[in-house]
């Protein structure tokens, strides 16, 4: 006990794979420029959003995913998880039998789909050889590297066993869940970015209010290009009441 006489508390850490949601998306959102990062309560309502469409009876308060969001924000980068390139090597060595593989995979990101990490390349040195269609080894070499980083960060063992039943037995798992993140990023930032006054301050605290309706458009299963197409149209925007009270908290 400190000073005071009062007992701190632990520090919260939630089931392990609300914390594997929350971290991810805070993953993804640190790798963007700081001028396009996500607010933290707009973060917030996205994550709780995410966790109620994988079938959550209860997802966590708002004010707990802040909390997480902002420890996960604090942790500092470490070098496994800055961009891949060539000059990594000379630190970070795979074996020459990866390298094609490697770089098959580095091509596509230099092309602008997506991003490679120094720990997704050293998941990849271990896994090409394993799976043999090298956009599995990349998704899967995410899933490993995003528990890999998780453990570190909570402070938890690395313990693989489920991956690997899923490795074993449903070789395009970590395809899904891949493209599942994606998808639910992509499409939040085409609801919220669809109000006008999107990048105005203080519309992060609102935006469950305004904006097209983010289970509508997931529901539609479309590509985000022909979500982006219908959202715009208005069909999916937010019911009228909503957009009121919008204009009313606006205007005090």
């Amino acid at each position: 006990m400190g000073k005071s006489g009062k007992k701190r508390g632990r520090p919260l850490i939630l089931k392990p794979h609300i914390e594997k949601i929350i971290s991810s998306r805070v993953f993804a959102d640190q790798a963007k420029p700081p001028a396009e990062r996500t607010p933290r309560k707009v973060l917030a309502y996205e994550i709780q959003r995410e966790i109620i469409q994988q079938g959550e009876e209860k997802p966590p308060e708002l004010s707990t995913l802040e909390k997480r969001i902002s420890f996960y924000r604090s942790i500092p980068k470490k070098r496994f998880d800055e961009l891949w390139s060539l000059g990594s090597l000379a630190q970070h060595p795979i074996p020459p039998d990866a390298m094609p593989t490697v770089m098959s995979i580095y091509k596509k990101t230099l092309a602008g789909d997506g991003e490679l990490t120094i720990r997704q390349v050293q998941w990849i040195a271990r896994l090409y050889k394993v799976i043999d269609h090298p956009e599995l080894v990349w998704d899967w070499a995410w899933a490993y590297a995003e528990d890999e980083w998780l453990s570190e960060v909570t402070n938890k063992p690395f313990d693989t066993t489920k991956l690997d039943l899923e490795l074993l037995d449903n070789p395009h798992y970590a395809t899904e869940q891949r493209r599942i993140t994606e998808r639910a990023i992509a499409i939040w930032r085409i609801a919220g970015r669809l109000h006008p006054d999107f990048h105005r301050p203080g519309f992060d605290a609102l935006f469950s209010a305004v904006g097209a309706d983010f289970d509508a458009l997931m529901e539609l299963n479309l590509s985000i290009e022909e979500t982006e197409e219908i959202a715009k149209s208005g069909k999916y925007k937010k019911e009228a009441q909503n957009e009121r009270k919008y204009k009313t908290e606006k205007q005090k």
